[in-house]
């Protein structure tokens, strides 16, 4: 489960809307190639709630792919890609690119 707002700093030519709220859900598959990697892929299903969408909301489905890295022993790191398709209220596509660490 995945929940966010999201707002863009720069304008978009295919969304007119700044503040959004989002919600995701989804399962997948995961398989460890190393001891210390762990590799994903999921499929999601999304809703974003906005006043400006059709009916105030719009549904889709996208997929995600990425990796868990123990870099270190202190240091995770997550790399992965999201492709999201959205096709009710206002149709519009995105995807994300994200690189997350964590030190412990």
């Amino acid at each position: 489960m995945r929940a966010a707002w999201q707002r863009r700093i720069l304008p978009d030519v295919q969304s007119s809307y700044p503040l959004a709220f989002q919600g995701e859900a989804g399962g997948g598959l995961a398989f460890q190639p190393h001891k210390n990697i762990l590799a994903f892929g999921l499929v999601n299903l999304g809703v974003s709630f906005h006043s400006q969408f059709k009916q105030h909301y719009t549904a889709g489905i996208g997929a995600e792919i990425g990796v868990i890295v123990q870099a270190t022993t202190q240091w995770k790191l997550q790399l992965y890609v999201q492709n999201m398709n959205f096709r009710t209220g206002k149709p519009h596509t995105y995807n994300t690119y994200k690189i997350n660490q964590r030190f412990i």
